[in-house]
């Protein structure tokens, strides 16, 4: 994990990362996930606390293993757009 940097926080980051990395809308990255938009949108934000079946669920969208995306620091990924 991030130092400094609680769970959930570092989740969102990681989503946002991913998600602009692959040049992905909310949109794409719930047709490639089966997470409802909103519900990403909220995890980006925040907002809400994530199950671990949502988490396999965005990890595996992205081509990660969940402890890549809850653990690593995917804020370092390169933007592919």
């Amino acid at each position: 994990m991030i130092p400094g940097v609680d769970a959930v926080a570092q989740l969102a980051r990681n989503l946002v990362a991913a998600r602009k990395h692959f040049g992905l809308t909310q949109e794409q990255v719930s047709d490639r996930s089966g997470v409802h938009p909103t519900e990403i949108s909220r995890i980006e934000n925040g907002q809400r606390d994530v199950q671990i079946s949502t988490v396999f669920k965005l990890a595996k969208a992205f081509d990660l293993t969940p402890g890549q995306f809850i653990d690593g620091d995917l804020t370092t990924m390169t933007d592919r757009t």
